[in-house]
C-alpha cells in the first residue's frame, strides 16, 4: 500500500508520486520547454498536487478497506500494545537479546 505510485500526466509532462507524497518521477517532453520557465514550473506543481490528491484518496480507500476487517484491526491493536511494553528488566533477559561476540579462532601458525 505504501509503495503505490500515482502518475499524472499531460502530453508534455508527467509526474509520479509515492503514497507519502514524495516525487519519484518527472518527465518533461521537448515541447514543454517552449513555454516560459514560470509556466513550466506552475504546470509541474499543479500536476504534483493532483497526483498527491489521487494518492491520498487511494490511501484512504485502502485504509478503509483494511479497517473494515476485524482481524486486521485486532492484529494492529496487538502490535500497538506490544510497542507500549517496557524492555526486560533483569540481566538474564537482556543477555538473551544481545548476541555475544567472540574472537574467531585462527588455525594459522606463525613460522617462529
Amino acid at each position: 500500500m505504501t509503495s503505490e505510485v500515482v502518475t499524472c500526466d499531460t502530453p508534455s509532462l508527467s509526474v509520479s508520486v509515492r503514497a507519502d507524497g514524495s516525487l519519484v518521477g518527472l518527465r518533461i517532453a521537448k515541447g514543454a520547454m517552449a513555454v516560459s520557465g514560470e509556466l513550466l514550473a506552475s504546470s509541474i506543481l499543479a500536476l504534483v498536487a493532483r497526483a498527491r490528491l489521487e494518492s491520498a484518496e487511494k490511501m484512504r480507500s485502502a485504509s478503509a478497506a483494511l479497517n473494515s476487517d476485524p482481524r486486521i484491526v485486532a492484529a494492529m491493536e496487538k502490535i500497538a500494545e506490544s510497542v507500549d511494553q517496557t524492555e526486560p528488566q533483569n540481566d538474564s533477559e537482556k543477555n538473551l537479546q544481545q548476541p555475544r561476540y567472540e574472537m574467531p579462532t585462527s588455525y594459522l601458525r606463525s613460522p617462529m
